[in-house]
């Protein structure tokens, strides 16, 4: 394993391992934990609706005269199964002159018995003008209805019949559109004959809608139901999807903290001990080649302590910055940051001479690397709640693995690098710690018991900003310089001075 892992870069090694860690131990996390995600809701802002039907009443549009009758029933329907308060109003024209073609029947009711009563004893009379309908002055009356504030003005224009201009107070089809725009009405959904529906896309600019095709072959009773049914969906569904100004909201009692804390927190600790463990192996069998029991337990608990600690002040930063109004991208910003920074701190027991603050302040910085990768590209990508766990725990554990690695390398004063064959190699910092290389569990740096070598065959470490070794075979010290090389069998231990080379090769 050592002569396999040892063949890559270290930050690349690391960000694997960081990675399955997080995987595996976020994986457990489902199972264990019931809802490693803190519940956060969207409020559904469901807005009013007032709903004019513009309604052709000449002469061929009786069938469709009846099943708006019918269909009204639909548009209640779907309104009181959204939740959805709807208003409902009805105008009528014909083809003759201003104030005899247009007129409104029913203003604004949320009763639909008064509103099915005024279009009870419609009849469809008259029609047959080369010159078309009062279509667009049927629009212009809807559009000045009185509606309250704040609601969604629809209208859904019913003809089988182009517009006539000019008609009335219309002289062009811009004034219905200043008239619309004034009005602010929201859509307007046309259902209309095949061979005249194209007229009416000047709408789209102002007020865009759906258009229904009306079916010379088809306008029976069934067909038209189907029909009014799905403009009954379209006027209804635009009110569920809430503001794009709403903002999300938690429920932010203590007893929800808390309850967070429990899963959230807990699931954010696992995959930070996942990494942790993992990390540590990695770090062990890179320098020694196998697994030293006790040196595992220790990191473990030190890191079970620390990630314990990140994933609680990960979720209370979560939640205290989402109780203040902090958009979710910014909470997660920095609770991942939180987590990255614990996670750092605890590697500082575990990778020999990383000064604490540097390793905090690298693996904060991948965790905000992490935190970026899932708002842009993971987020972006429409998992499921369990896809995105896991995706947002991968990314984690890549980036704060990289991270701990980086941290190494930027702490650095003066290295060793091990050779322990051709192409395979690994680092380890001196600092203020001893590193021992023997054949001792205890050594830093492990050679094989058959080598022949004794437990402790010498120790590196800085003393006042110097590098020294200390030879514990012959019992004497020495100072080093950049380029010194220690033979050990089949082994080699090359002493690099960063002060010296600047450009000193990477793990």
């Amino acid at each position: 394993m050592r002569t396999f892992l040892n063949r890559f870069p270290k930050w690349v090694v690391f960000g694997c391992v960081g990675m399955a860690g997080a995987l595996l131990f976020s994986l457990l996390g489902e199972m264990v934990v019931p809802q490693p995600t803190p519940k956060i809701e969207r409020p559904q802002i469901k807005q009013p609706v007032e709903l004019v039907f513009v309604l052709d009443v000449t002469g061929s549009m009786q069938n469709e005269i009846d099943g708006v009758k019918t269909s009204i029933r639909d548009f209640i329907k779907e309104s009181e199964s959204m939740g959805v308060p709807m208003r409902f109003a009805l105008v009528i024209f014909r083809d003759l002159a201003y104030n005899q073609g247009t007129s409104v029947v029913q203003g604004f009711t949320a009763d639909p018995q008064v509103f099915a009563a005024s279009m009870a004893a419609l009849q469809a009379s008259g029609g047959g003008n080369r010159d078309g309908e009062s279509s667009l002055d049927g629009l212009r009356v809807a559009s000045g209805l009185p509606s309250l504030p704040g609601a969604r003005k629809v209208i859904v224009l019913i003809t089988d019949d182009t517009w006539r201009v000019p008609d009335g107070q219309i002289r062009a089809t811009s004034d219905v559109a200043s008239a619309l725009q004034v009005a602010s009405v929201e859509s307007i959904h046309v259902v209309a004959a095949a061979s005249i529906i194209r007229n009416f896309d000047f709408l789209s600019g102002v007020a865009p809608g759906k258009r229904f095709v009306l079916d010379t072959a088809g306008r029976s009773e069934s067909s038209l139901g189907l029909l009014f049914q799905g403009v009954a969906r379209e006027v209804v569904s635009p009110s569920m999807l809430g503001s794009v100004s709403a903002e999300a909201r938690l429920d932010y009692s203590a007893a929800s903290y808390l309850r967070g804390v429990l899963t959230v927190g807990l699931w954010l600790f696992l995959v930070s001990l996942g990494m942790a463990l993992c990390l540590s192996l990695a770090q062990q069998l890179m320098l020694a080649g196998s697994l030293r029991l006790a040196g595992l337990i220790k990191s473990v608990a030190v890191g079970t302590l620390l990630c314990g600690v990140s994933g609680v002040c990960a979720q209370t930063a979560f939640f205290g910055l989402s109780s203040v109004g902090a958009p979710l991208a910014v909470s997660r910003l920095v609770s991942w940051m939180l987590i990255g920074a614990g996670l750092g701190f605890a590697m500082t027991f575990v990778i020999p001479n990383m000064p604490r603050v540097k390793a905090v302040l690298c693996c904060a910085a991948g965790g905000f690397l992490g935190a970026i990768c899932f708002i842009t590209v993971v987020a972006s990508m429409q998992f499921s709640d369990f896809g995105g766990r896991i995706a947002g725990a991968l990314a984690l554990g890549f980036f704060v693995g990289i991270a701990v690695a980086m941290a190494e390398l930027v702490a650095r004063e003066a290295f060793l690098i091990i050779h322990w064959a051709k192409n395979e190699k690994s680092t380890v910092n001196m600092g203020r710690s001893p590193v021992v290389i023997g054949t001792s569990n205890e050594s830093t740096v492990r050679l094989p018991a058959k080598s022949g070598y004794p437990a402790s065959i010498a120790s590196f470490e800085l003393k006042a900003g110097k590098a020294t070794m200390t030879n514990h075979m012959s019992r004497t010290t020495h100072m080093l310089k950049d380029g010194n090389k220690l033979t050990l069998g089949s082994v080699i231990v090359e002493v690099r001075i960063v002060a010296a080379h600047p450009q000193s090769p990477r793990p």
